[in-house]
């Protein structure tokens, strides 16, 4: 259900995308299901500036703004006062493919990117970065796009205090953070990584007690590592959304309040080049060079299979050479301009040099997208980096 908040939101979306109305004018969504419809309908916060708005469902309440099918075509049909229609699919039934054709549709996708902008409007000062960088992050959790637009407008929706913005994180499937007065988007890193590590492989041969000793946990106490162990056993029962949600009951495991991954021993990170001494790129890179501009180049061909698949290759080392595997958690990240194109979490093997491989499936691009772009390599919850 909606509260009040963002059924503002998306009326001034809704006001914004549909403009100046004119009679006759008919428009329509079809990505709400009924609880939502029945929600706006009802909410008094859910007003259009010059459009008349309907729930289209299966059973009409026109006190509540709630019609049939039916009815619609009939307000069709009248060409009076300009309408947007918020389309049960599930319920409307037949008849409305007149509706369908003639009227026009607002995207699901532009419905709610327009909803974001008008939320993040809310944000407190000074807060913005950090809570659009969790998107960011989130959007490549274990490798995948997990984020959805109705999810991305339900966060942002929820990050009008600071103090709704640690537990707002786990809308997106993060780790909560504990804050103090200033965030700090390093803290995301750690929320990723500790989702990935006893979430997303949790199902690995490795035993609960193994994974949560894996963290090298800073001084915690013997109340946070038994709720980690237990957490992380039951995860295996649940789905990752569950998983997360049940973090917020333990606010003593969320970042800040545990110190996971310690790097302090890191001095710097040394990048191995991609040219050998002829400046032709190393076979192991996956790239070519372009003499005519002179630059190298990497092509992500989506036809391109087995070992001729794209790829892309990141080597560097961590010094001292003496640190320990499992030492340091790396965040490798391929970005154009303040652009953040792909990003991978790399954890210190010990051995040398370290290594990241990213292919297609890691990038989010339309085709023929061509960008100038530069490798940032760093340790999470470090200050050091190349």
């Amino acid at each position: 259900m909606l509260n009040d908040i963002q059924a503002k939101l998306l009326a001034g979306a809704f006001d914004t995308l549909l403009g100046q109305s004119q009679d006759g004018s008919i428009a329509f969504v079809r990505c709400f299901d009924q609880e939502i419809i029945h929600g706006l309908c009802l909410s008094t916060a859910f007003k259009l500036k010059q459009w008349k708005c309907y729930g289209v469902v299966d059973e009409a309440d026109t006190n509540n703004r709630l019609i049939t099918a039916d009815m619609a075509v009939e307000i069709r049909e009248d060409k009076k006062a300009a309408a947007l229609l918020l389309v049960d699919v599930n319920t409307a039934g037949a008849g409305m493919d007149g509706i369908y054709n003639a009227g026009r549709e607002i995207p699901e996708k532009i419905l709610f990117e327009e909803s974001s902008k008008e939320a993040q409007k809310n944000i407190p000062h000074g807060w913005k970065e950090f809570v659009k960088t969790a998107v960011k992050k989130a959007r490549r959790l274990g490798g995948h796009s997990t984020i959805s637009p109705f999810l991305e407008f339900d966060y942002y929706s929820s990050c009008n205090s600071t103090e709704a913005i640690n537990t707002s994180l786990i809308k997106l499937g993060l780790w909560p953070i504990a804050f103090d007065t200033k965030p700090d988007i390093k803290d995301l890193d750690t929320s990723v990584l500790l989702v990935e590590r006893l979430f997303l492989q949790s199902r690995s041969s490795m035993t609960a007690e193994s994974q949560i000793d894996a963290l090298m946990l800073q001084q915690p106490t013997t109340q946070q590592k038994q709720d980690l162990v237990k957490i992380t056993r039951k995860s295996t029962e649940l789905t990752l959304k569950e998983s997360v949600d049940e973090l917020y009951f333990y606010p003593h495991l969320w970042v800040n309040a545990i110190y996971p991954f310690p790097s302090d021993t890191l001095q710097r990170i040394e990048v191995v080049p991609w040219q050998g001494k002829t400046n032709k790129p190393l076979a192991w890179s996956g790239l070519i060079y372009d003499e005519g501009e002179e630059r190298l180049q990497f092509i992500l061909d989506p036809d391109a299979t087995g070992k001729n698949q794209s790829k892309l290759e990141v080597r560097w080392n961590g010094r001292p050479d003496t640190l320990a595997k499992g030492a340091v958690e790396y965040a490798v990240a391929i970005v154009s301009g303040e652009e953040e194109l792909a990003e991978k979490n790399v954890t210190h093997t010990g051995k040398t040099p370290q290594k990241c491989l990213f292919t297609i499936d890691d990038f989010d691009l339309d085709e023929g997208a061509k960008f100038e772009a530069l490798v940032r390599i760093r340790a999470i919850s470090e200050h050091t980096g190349a």
